[in-house]
């Protein structure tokens, strides 16, 4: 084996005493290294479970699989790389889990070292696929999960990983893991025998899924066995096509290295005993002809735009507007959103800062605010629309300045002018009935609940605020029986409850009470469309909203009880019609399944190995490009300046990237310009801690107190994050000329280039903060002990909640 370079680094811990970190070389990774065993780092178990726990722990549950699921494993199980696509609640869990205990003892009887990675697209998924394969390993196998939020502990995450034989991950984290310079945190490709993908359709683009098979392509040891599971294969945008469907199917397995698609075929009628789909229904409705809050709101935004449009007009030159784009869509399209986004990215682009660009902002987001109350008015009763409009517009901070403040004040009196409540029918005892479409979701659930007062059903819609809502609507309602409480909703998961978000620990509680029947309908955003393990339901309502094919298959799968129905609610006729674009897209996967199965499995190889070879001519062309782009961008250096302000933040030759997404300024007077706060969700993310956030405290002239990022705790050191959309990039080329980008890609790619932080960085940006002021660095210090602290009380509350699952009552 190798010999691996390390690097020593002295960082400070919490506790104010050094310590050496032990840093890999990253270019030290031999090809041949052999795969870890778990034997050597057997101790870390103890550290999560202890013995007399293990004890407790009861045998694991055999797997019995059904003839279709046998058919779905063949190729996996003679250590093909496939893709299993089969639908939702065909158990698919099961058949990885089968998959990977059959890899594990084979390996195991033939006495070789061999470990699994299991990927899964979300945090609550870890959890949940833990749970799921220790029924069926533990005690025999051991499962760890790992999802960036967990402690990192004094001996790193790679013990604990290497200790393991399966280890279910999110992606980003096991990328960091594989590309960490930290020794003790290092992962290799050679430490895994097989990856296995769930919902693996996302390998796509910049999905981290992607990211990781491009790095497992340029791998040049041993790879693992490959694995994906999904309900639905990807076709492609646009129209539907046979030809362009079948070529990004072959996409796909090529991404994934996969020569396989494994789907159920002779055993069709031993599926649909087990799994039967809903029936498809869909519903329109009428908005109100007149309803006075709409017109009050629409009155309010009309106002605004008569203020914008004559600066837009003295300003088509400078921003290169054409006229159209200086006259606003009507307030019901979908597109106003996404005007209003293009026209405030073009002002913060190319107009210098000052109060008139100010204004233009201000107001652009109050047209914002109002188009989205708009939106919320179009599927609730109006008081919750007017609710959000007022704490937006009363909660905003206020500007420091005279002018700012100005605009501010008049733009919160226009509101309180024309919104008045007293004028609006916003009662309390409003159930909105008199709006159609919420007439038509009262109406379905109460007669479902009528004829079968057992049942579950899961509501669809598209805003983590509109599930929230709506749920509080309908328990105000009682239009379910079970108490104030029948209704739960489910958004997407993070560590803190702010902006609708559910903490982890939340969502999964919704869930279980749901499963055991304490809730009886779900609102749910498109997180409960993969993977969350929610119980048969026999209604699936998609509430004014529809996705894809891909989403259209996987809610439809979420009603797996039999005679169960899809209903979508439709307001908007472009609406309806993207619904039957989908399942004509449905029909279309059916076919192209059915044409590659005719394919043989050295065929399928041939295929596959010639989409490969034509990805990586095109990687090899692309990395030619960046190390062209590299040189050619090396002497390149620009200013940084808010993009609110315009003050200066840092200077391009300053800015690093970490963790391969987080892009730090590595200029030690940076603290000079910027204030540090405590972050209100302080956290662990990936390898580092996010503690705080910077504000830019502005020029001479004018104060800012715009957050320009997140500051984290990486290795001892804090570190500013700067959010590409917080920044512009002055452009000396053209003076006075500020480029807004909203990725840090983009900027790499066209304006200057990003590389990669170093342990100098490290160093030189170790004491910074400290030096600039002690007493912030002891705030930031102790918010990392917070969130330390609560990461170990969190933990023991997992542990509580694995051990009633996994011990005999």
């Amino acid at each position: 084996m190798g010999k691996t370079a390390i690097a020593e680094t002295e960082v400070d811990k919490s506790d104010n005493e050094s310590t050496m970190v032990a840093v890999v070389d990253e270019f030290e990774e031999t090809s041949n290294r052999p795969c870890r065993p778990q034997e050597r780092y057997k101790k870390y178990r103890i550290k999560t479970f202890t013995d007399e726990h293990l004890a407790l722990v009861q045998d694991p549950e055999p797997i019995e699989l059904r003839p279709y699921q046998e058919e779905l494993v063949e190729a996996a199980c003679r250590g093909v790389n496939t893709i299993i696509c089969a639908p939702t609640g065909s158990g698919k869990t099961i058949v990885a889990t089968y998959i990977i205990r059959s890899h594990l003892q084979e390996k195991k009887d033939a006495g070789e070292t061999a470990r699994v990675a299991m990927l899964v697209p979300t945090v609550p998924l870890v959890e949940q696929q833990s749970l799921a394969l220790n029924r069926y390993l533990r005690k025999v196998f051991w499962v760890e999960g790992l999802c960036g939020s967990e402690r990192v502990d004094e001996d790193g995450r790679a013990p604990f990983v290497l200790a393991s034989h399966v280890t279910i991950f999110t992606p980003q984290i096991f990328i960091n893991l594989l590309r960490s310079i930290r020794r003790d945190d290092r992962l290799y490709f050679n430490d895994f025998t097989m990856l296995v993908f769930d919902e693996c359709h996302h390998c796509d683009g910049d999905h981290p899924y992607h990211v990781l098979m491009r790095m497992l392509h340029d791998h040049n040891g041993k790879k693992p066995q490959v694995v994906g599971l999904t309900a639905s294969l990807p076709l492609g945008s646009g129209r539907a096509n046979v030809e362009a469907a079948l070529d990004h199917m072959m996409d796909l397995c090529a991404k994934l290295s996969a020569y396989s698609i494994s789907t159920v075929r002779k055993h069709l009628r031993n599926l649909q005993e087990h799994v039967t789909p809903p029936i498809d229904e869909v519903r329109n409705a009428r908005r109100p002809q007149r309803n006075m809050f709409v017109l009050a709101v629409q009155n309010c935004m009309t106002k605004i735009e008569t203020h914008v449009r004559p600066e837009l007009e003295n300003l088509r030159e400078t921003l290169q507007l054409r006229l159209d784009e200086t006259n606003f869509p009507p307030h019901t399209e979908n597109r106003y959103e996404s005007f209003i986004g293009s026209l405030k990215s073009r002002i913060t682009t190319d107009m210098p800062g000052g109060s008139v660009k100010y204004q233009l902002i201000k107001m652009l987001d109050h047209l914002g605010f109002y188009y989205r109350a708009l939106t919320l008015s179009d599927v609730l009763p109006d008081k919750f629309a007017y609710d959000y409009l007022a704490k937006k517009i009363r909660n905003e901070a206020t500007a420091s300045d005279a002018r700012g403040a100005s605009i501010q004040k008049e733009l919160r009196h226009l509101f309180e002018a024309y919104v008045k409540v007293r004028d609006l029918d916003l009662s309390d005892d409003d159930n909105g009935e008199s709006k159609e479409i919420i007439r038509l979701l009262h109406e379905i659930l109460l007669k479902q609940y009528e004829k079968e007062p057992s049942s579950r059903t899961i509501i669809f819609v598209t805003t983590r605020m509109l599930a929230e809502k709506l749920a509080e609507h309908l328990n105000e309602c009682r239009i379910v029986d079970g108490g104030p409480r029948a209704i739960g909703f489910v958004t997407s998961s993070n560590q803190s409850s702010s902006f609708s978000g559910q903490t982890a620990a939340e969502q999964r509680l919704m869930i279980e009470d749901f499963n055991t029947g304490l809730r009886k309908v779900l609102v749910a955003t498109s997180v409960a469309e993969e993977g969350l393990d929610i119980s048969a339901c026999n209604l699936i309502i998609k509430y004014n909203n529809t996705g894809s094919e891909r989403s259209l298959i996987q809610r439809r799968g979420r009603a797996r009880a039999k005679n169960s129905r899809s209903i979508l609610l439709a307001l908007d006729g472009s609406i309806e019609k993207r619904e039957l674009e989908n399942i004509q897209k449905e029909e279309l996967m059916r076919l192209c399944l059915r044409h590659i199965q005719t394919k043989s499995e050295e065929q399928m190889k041939n295929l596959v190995h010639e989409k490969i070879r034509e990805h990586k001519a095109l990687r090899e062309t692309a990395l030619a490009q960046r190390k062209e782009r590299r040189a050619l961008l090396a002497e390149r250096s620009f200013d940084l300046c808010c993009r609110m302000c315009g003050a200066f933040i840092c200077k391009s030759s300053d800015m690093r990237v970490a963790c391969e997404n987080q892009y730090v300024c590595c200029d030690p007077t940076i603290w000079e310009r910027i204030e540090p706060r405590v972050h209100s969700s302080s956290k662990a993310i990936s390898i580092a801690t996010l503690v705080g956030k910077p504000y830019c405290k502005g020029t001479e002239s004018c104060e800012c107190n715009e957050a320009i990022g997140t500051i984290i705790r990486l290795y001892g050191a804090f570190l500013p994050t700067i959010s590409a959309r917080a920044i512009v990039v002055d452009d000396k080329d053209e003076p006075g000329r500020m480029r807004d980008e909203k990725k840090w890609e983009t900027i790499s790619r066209e304006k200057f280039f990003i590389e990669p932080i170093t342990e100098r960085d490290l160093k030189v940006m170790l004491a910074a903060l400290l030096n600039y002021s002690k007493e912030m660095h002891c705030v930031l210090e102790a918010e990392v002990q917070m969130v330390a602290e609560r990461a170990v009380a969190d933990a023991k509350r997992e542990r509580k909640h694995v051990i009633k699952y996994t011990i005999d009552d």
